[in-house]
């Protein structure tokens, strides 16, 4: 089942949080059927992924009519979100974000909008 870890060979959690999310990922894998989306889709990946699901678009190939925009993090697929690897993530993120927010005034004087504020602020949580 392609981007489920239920795949054979696929080592599993027994228990725990990691047993959980197992479970969930699967549970979305198995039951969520996709739409196309109208823009384009930013793709954080890891630079390896694991070798039971191949696709280098993660699945997400033909879900955005706009294209995607693939961002290669050189981490495993399993480290991206622990220290210190997720500092690699989240500037690639900022980075992202700072590209397509919109250049107003406020943001030419170097002053934020509210809204710029909020993203700049979760993306740095």
């Amino acid at each position: 089942m392609p981007g489920s870890s239920s795949a054979a060979g696929v080592s599993r959690a027994a228990s725990g949080v990691e047993a959980e999310v197992q479970a969930i990922n699967d549970y979305a894998a198995e039951n969520y059927n996709p739409v196309q989306y109208a823009g384009q889709i930013t793709l954080f990946k890891p630079r390896f992924n694991y070798k039971f699901y191949p696709d280098p678009n993660l699945g997400w190939g033909g879900l955005a009519s706009g294209g995607l925009d693939i961002v290669e993090v050189a981490v495993n697929p399993h480290s991206m979100l622990l220290e210190p690897y997720v500092k690699a993530l989240a500037a690639q993120l900022k980075e992202r974000i700072a590209s397509r927010l919109p250049a107003t005034p406020n943001t030419r004087s170097g002053t934020a909008t509210s809204v710029e504020s909020e993203l700049l602020c979760a993306s740095n949580d």
